[in-house]
């Protein structure tokens, strides 16, 4: 994947994290969910290694709260 096209394609994903929330939606719009977080992850895994090797700590953490905050309101 070239330069150009990487960045668009995160561009899409930024777009749709959710610091607050701490989580990716299917739309800016939308709130986040266990879902779209898990599939955003995946995808970002598999579009630029890199950039989980340099993020890796914060989306674990982000990941962790999102899942005990989507536990408890089970």
């Amino acid at each position: 994947m070239e330069e150009k096209e990487k960045s668009k394609v995160l561009d899409y994903f930024y777009k749709r994290f959710h610091p607050g929330e701490g989580g990716f939606s299917k739309t800016p719009q939308l709130p986040a969910t266990i879902e779209d977080t898990y599939f955003s992850l995946k995808t970002l895994i598999l579009i630029d290694q890199s950039f989980i090797d340099s993020k890796k700590e914060r989306i674990i953490k982000t990941k962790m709260i999102f899942i005990i905050i989507f536990v408890r309101f089970m």
